[in-house]
Protein backbone atom coordinates (compact mmCIF):
# COMPACT_ATOMS: atom_id res chain seq x y z
CA UNK A 1 0.00 0.00 0.00
CA UNK A 2 2.60 2.54 1.07
CA UNK A 3 4.28 1.69 -2.35
CA UNK A 4 1.52 1.83 -4.78
CA UNK A 5 0.89 5.72 -2.81
CA UNK A 6 4.83 6.57 -3.20
CA UNK A 7 4.86 5.68 -6.87
CA UNK A 8 1.09 7.36 -7.49
CA UNK A 9 2.89 10.50 -5.80
CA UNK A 10 5.98 9.80 -7.68
CA UNK A 11 4.25 10.17 -11.28
CA UNK A 12 1.91 13.04 -10.31
CA UNK A 13 5.20 14.79 -9.41
CA UNK A 14 6.95 14.09 -12.87
CA UNK A 15 3.61 14.49 -15.02
CA UNK A 16 4.13 18.76 -13.36
CA UNK A 17 7.95 18.34 -14.93
CA UNK A 18 6.70 17.59 -18.68
CA UNK A 19 6.54 20.94 -20.94
CA UNK A 20 3.28 21.34 -22.20
CA UNK A 21 3.14 20.47 -26.28
CA UNK A 22 3.99 23.84 -28.10
CA UNK A 23 1.39 24.66 -30.95
CA UNK A 24 2.20 24.01 -34.43
CA UNK A 25 4.67 26.07 -35.71
CA UNK A 26 3.84 28.47 -38.41
CA UNK A 27 5.26 31.46 -40.00
CA UNK A 28 1.66 32.60 -41.69
CA UNK A 29 0.42 36.07 -39.98
CA UNK A 30 3.96 36.76 -39.24
CA UNK A 31 5.24 40.63 -40.37
CA UNK A 32 8.19 40.63 -42.54
CA UNK A 33 9.84 42.90 -44.79
CA UNK A 34 11.76 41.54 -47.89
CA UNK A 35 14.48 43.63 -49.26
CA UNK A 36 16.36 43.12 -52.76
CA UNK A 37 19.98 43.95 -52.24
CA UNK A 38 22.09 44.96 -55.62
CA UNK A 39 25.56 45.50 -55.11
CA UNK A 40 27.18 45.77 -52.29
CA UNK A 41 24.66 47.23 -50.07
CA UNK A 42 22.21 48.95 -51.71
CA UNK A 43 18.67 48.48 -51.31
CA UNK A 44 17.10 48.10 -54.62
CA UNK A 45 13.44 48.01 -53.21
CA UNK A 46 11.51 47.06 -49.55
CA UNK A 47 8.19 45.99 -49.24
CA UNK A 48 6.67 45.10 -46.02
CA UNK A 49 3.96 42.06 -45.95
CA UNK A 50 2.02 40.08 -43.84
CA UNK A 51 2.91 35.81 -44.47
CA UNK A 52 -0.11 34.32 -46.07
CA UNK A 53 -0.62 37.73 -48.89
CA UNK A 54 0.68 35.16 -51.79
CA UNK A 55 2.67 36.19 -53.29
CA UNK A 56 4.10 38.05 -50.61
CA UNK A 57 6.80 40.07 -53.19
CA UNK A 58 7.27 40.28 -57.08
CA UNK A 59 10.19 42.11 -58.98
CA UNK A 60 11.06 41.72 -62.32
CA UNK A 61 13.50 38.54 -61.57
CA UNK A 62 11.52 36.63 -58.69
CA UNK A 63 8.06 36.07 -56.71
CA UNK A 64 8.41 35.22 -53.26
CA UNK A 65 5.66 33.19 -52.19
CA UNK A 66 5.86 32.12 -47.99
CA UNK A 67 3.48 29.72 -46.60
CA UNK A 68 4.08 28.07 -43.14
CA UNK A 69 7.18 26.91 -42.94
CA UNK A 70 8.55 27.28 -47.31
CA UNK A 71 9.69 30.40 -48.70
CA UNK A 72 10.16 29.45 -52.28
CA UNK A 73 11.76 31.88 -55.34
CA UNK A 74 9.75 30.96 -58.82
CA UNK A 75 12.01 32.82 -61.53
CA UNK A 76 10.60 34.79 -64.64
CA UNK A 77 11.93 32.84 -67.27
CA UNK A 78 15.76 33.03 -68.63
CA UNK A 79 17.50 35.28 -66.53
CA UNK A 80 21.34 36.63 -65.21
CA UNK A 81 21.71 38.09 -62.50
CA UNK A 82 24.47 39.98 -61.11
CA UNK A 83 25.10 40.98 -57.28
CA UNK A 84 21.32 40.16 -56.29
CA UNK A 85 20.60 39.38 -52.39
CA UNK A 86 17.14 39.09 -51.18
CA UNK A 87 16.72 39.26 -47.36
CA UNK A 88 13.61 38.58 -45.58
CA UNK A 89 13.25 39.90 -41.96
CA UNK A 90 10.66 38.82 -39.41
CA UNK A 91 10.75 34.89 -40.30
CA UNK A 92 10.65 33.80 -36.48
CA UNK A 93 9.45 30.02 -37.44
CA UNK A 94 8.07 29.01 -33.22
CA UNK A 95 7.36 32.75 -32.35
CA UNK A 96 9.45 32.22 -29.81
CA UNK A 97 12.99 35.00 -29.90
CA UNK A 98 14.71 32.96 -27.51
CA UNK A 99 14.54 29.60 -29.96
CA UNK A 100 17.21 29.84 -33.09
CA UNK A 101 15.60 29.22 -36.96
CA UNK A 102 17.41 26.73 -38.65
CA UNK A 103 17.00 25.64 -42.65
CA UNK A 104 16.22 22.62 -42.69
CA UNK A 105 15.69 21.73 -46.38
CA UNK A 106 17.00 23.88 -49.56
CA UNK A 107 16.06 23.04 -52.86
CA UNK A 108 16.58 24.57 -56.39
CA UNK A 109 15.74 24.04 -60.12
CA UNK A 110 17.54 25.62 -62.84
CA UNK A 111 18.97 28.15 -61.19
CA UNK A 112 22.86 27.86 -61.72
CA UNK A 113 26.37 29.86 -60.77
CA UNK A 114 28.07 31.52 -63.34
CA UNK A 115 30.75 28.92 -63.44
CA UNK A 116 32.71 26.31 -65.20
CA UNK A 117 30.10 23.78 -65.42
CA UNK A 118 27.09 25.87 -64.39
CA UNK A 119 26.86 24.25 -61.15
CA UNK A 120 23.35 24.59 -59.08
CA UNK A 121 23.53 26.92 -56.43
CA UNK A 122 23.03 25.39 -52.58
CA UNK A 123 22.27 25.96 -49.13
CA UNK A 124 25.66 27.82 -48.67
CA UNK A 125 23.67 30.40 -50.58
CA UNK A 126 21.35 30.62 -47.61
CA UNK A 127 21.54 31.70 -44.11
CA UNK A 128 18.56 32.50 -41.48
CA UNK A 129 19.82 34.19 -38.05
CA UNK A 130 18.93 33.81 -35.11
CA UNK A 131 16.69 37.00 -34.97
CA UNK A 132 14.90 35.54 -38.23
CA UNK A 133 16.43 37.46 -40.82
CA UNK A 134 16.77 35.00 -44.21
CA UNK A 135 19.44 35.69 -46.66
CA UNK A 136 19.40 34.34 -49.74
CA UNK A 137 22.43 35.37 -52.91
CA UNK A 138 21.68 34.91 -56.19
CA UNK A 139 24.65 36.54 -56.95
CA UNK A 140 26.21 35.98 -60.68
CA UNK A 141 23.73 33.27 -61.30
CA UNK A 142 21.43 32.41 -64.30
CA UNK A 143 18.29 30.70 -64.52
CA UNK A 144 16.07 28.57 -66.31
CA UNK A 145 12.09 29.40 -67.78
CA UNK A 146 11.04 27.32 -64.90
CA UNK A 147 13.51 27.64 -61.99
CA UNK A 148 13.18 28.22 -58.57
CA UNK A 149 14.48 27.92 -55.09
CA UNK A 150 12.77 26.20 -52.40
CA UNK A 151 14.45 26.75 -48.50
CA UNK A 152 11.97 24.85 -45.93
CA UNK A 153 12.29 26.64 -42.22
CA UNK A 154 12.16 24.78 -39.30
CA UNK A 155 13.39 24.94 -35.19
CA UNK A 156 15.24 22.50 -33.55
CA UNK A 157 13.74 19.47 -32.08
CA UNK A 158 13.53 19.72 -28.43
CA UNK A 159 15.09 17.22 -26.22
CA UNK A 160 13.79 14.14 -25.74
CA UNK A 161 11.14 13.64 -22.63
CA UNK A 162 10.41 10.15 -21.82
CA UNK A 163 6.64 9.20 -22.39
CA UNK A 164 4.86 9.06 -19.19
CA UNK A 165 4.57 5.19 -19.56
CA UNK A 166 8.36 5.13 -19.59
CA UNK A 167 8.64 7.46 -16.63
CA UNK A 168 6.38 4.97 -14.45
CA UNK A 169 8.13 1.94 -15.76
CA UNK A 170 11.82 3.75 -14.22
CA UNK A 171 9.81 4.87 -10.86
CA UNK A 172 7.99 0.90 -10.60
CA UNK A 173 11.94 -0.29 -10.99
CA UNK A 174 13.17 1.70 -8.78
CA UNK A 175 10.36 0.93 -5.98
CA UNK A 176 10.15 -2.82 -6.51
CA UNK A 177 14.32 -2.75 -6.26
CA UNK A 178 13.96 -0.86 -2.80
CA UNK A 179 11.21 -2.94 -1.54
CA UNK A 180 13.60 -5.68 -2.46
CA UNK A 181 16.74 -4.20 -0.68
CA UNK A 182 14.33 -3.66 2.44
CA UNK A 183 13.25 -7.05 2.93
CA UNK A 184 17.02 -8.24 2.30
CA UNK A 185 17.59 -6.03 5.27
CA UNK A 186 14.70 -6.98 7.45
CA UNK A 187 15.49 -10.39 6.74
CA UNK A 188 19.15 -10.05 7.55
CA UNK A 189 18.44 -8.24 10.92
CA UNK A 190 16.09 -11.43 11.77
CA UNK A 191 18.30 -14.21 10.99
CA UNK A 192 20.84 -12.22 13.34
CA UNK A 193 19.07 -11.45 15.99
Amino acid sequence: MFVTKTISVLLAAAATLLPAVPASATLIGDSIVIKRIQGVDTVFKTVAATVGDSPEYIDNFFAIDITENEVRFDTFGNLSLGQIVYTIDGLDFDDNPATPNIVTEFFSKQIFRQATGFPPIDSSNVTISPSGQLRVSFANTVTGADGFASVTLGAPSPAAVPEPATWAMMIGGFGLAGSAARRRTTRAARVLA
